[in-house]
């Protein structure tokens, strides 16, 4: 072979060699590029649905104007419950920074692994329609487990790992999943962590066959079961797994903003595929406090941490909820809670049940942060604005 077809292989070669490096790379490669100084939140919309609560509102909406411009968050939005009635609802900032549009109280985001205590739900109907119990094994699968140890991270599955795909980290998904057996053929092989009931990883691709539960029991695909099931009997309009009409997905950082890297949420959808708003999600929350969608035994059944299998990271993680107490005003207050945060990439969610109190929380954000201490202070002072110390 002579020498200048030899350099044109060669060339050749170290093209495609670049080409795939920076496709499985993707991300790291991109993180640099793309950003640009983040406008100062403008716009700012509230209500109050219980004038008897006028002051209390009024705190709480200033704990999420400070803690927009502390955590510099494009977008924010909250919403509270009390009673089984939402009371007020307040959003802030850009639902579109390029586009220059403003967030409001249809504004929808990813609830990442919030999405888990949605699934669990739809389980408990099933549940009370007597066709879901937690202690059945989990049919099509070569391991040998129950739907609760499933849906209580005791299964023994792994989370997110890499992958033969671009890009090369799993959790950043740009692949296609048309099915929820698809996205449970990820982990379907690989072998176990520990044997079932004998220890706790969470893992978001484990508890996705709490869909494929859903869809075996109920004979509808999952999208269509939780619509008919949940979204629709609580009146939640703008919950789905599709993300059309959605706040933009952001990373930020030093007063600047890039575009998140864009990713597809089929590889997740029971664990960490829902887009909803807080409005719809304090809807959510009311269920978990009355009969109108579960009965008592099925959501206390939901919220009981299970025994055997607890570590120090598991040991509050019941069945697609943790339940744990809540810690307010600096820990002089206590309340048992129900509760799931939610990182996805491009946005942030916490969401909280105080069965005391008969209140719910939802607060949501589009910018990623992988540690939800931040956004989860803003939660607290919005409901330390409703709830007297004693």
């Amino acid at each position: 072979m002579n020498k200048p077809v030899s350099k044109l292989l060669l060339l050749l070669v170290l093209a495609a060699a670049g080409v795939v490096s920076f496709k499985l790379f993707e991300p790291v490669f991109t993180y640099r590029l793309g950003w640009s100084s983040l406008p100062e939140p403008t716009n700012w919309t509230a209500e109050t649905l219980d004038p008897a609560l006028a002051s209390q509102s009024a705190a709480a909406e200033n704990s999420l104007k400070s803690g927009q411009k502390k955590i510099s968050a494009p977008a924010i939005s909250a919403a509270l419950g009390i009673g089984g009635k939402l009371v007020w609802r307040a959003a802030s900032g850009l639902a579109d920074v390029d586009r220059s549009v403003n967030a409001d109280f249809s504004t929808r985001f990813r609830i990442g692994s919030t999405s888990k205590a949605v699934t669990a739900v739809g389980v408990g109907v099933l549940i009370d329609r007597g066709r879901l119990r937690l202690d059945q094994p989990i049919g099509g699968f070569p391991h040998a487990l129950t739907l609760g140890q499933v849906m209580s991270h005791r299964a023994g599955i792994r989370n997110y790992g890499l992958c033969l795909c671009f890009p090369v980290w799993e959790h950043q998904n740009r692949r296609h999943f048309p099915s929820i057996q698809n996205e449970v053929a990820v982990v379907r092989d690989s072998p176990l962590l520990f044997q079932p009931g004998t220890g706790f990883a969470y893992t978001s691709l484990g508890f996705n066959l709490a869909g494929a539960a859903i869809e075996e029991a109920s004979r509808q695909t999952y999208g269509a079961y939780m619509d008919s099931a949940v979204f629709k009997p609580l009146g939640m309009t703008r919950t789905s797994l599709h993300e059309a009409d959605t706040a933009g997905f952001y990373e930020t950082e030093s007063g600047r903003y890039k575009t998140a890297f864009p990713v597809d949420n089929s590889i997740r959808w029971p664990s960490g595929g829902i887009v909803s708003t807080p409005s719809d999600m304090v809807a959510f929350g009311n269920a978990m406090l009355d009969d109108r969608l579960l009965t008592a035994p099925t959501r206390n059944m939901l919220v009981s941490v299970p025994t055997g299998g607890r570590t120090d990271s598991g040991k509050i993680y019941a069945h697609g909820w943790r339940h744990s107490g809540w810690a307010l005003f600096d820990g002089k207050l206590k309340l048992d809670s129900y509760h799931h945060n939610g990182t996805a990439v491009g946005s942030t969610s916490v969401f909280v049940v105080l069965p005391e109190k008969q209140m719910v929380l939802s607060v949501m954000m589009n910018k990623g942060d992988e540690n939800v201490r931040d956004i989860s202070a803003v939660a607290d002072q919005i409901l330390q604005a409703f709830i007297a110390l004693p």
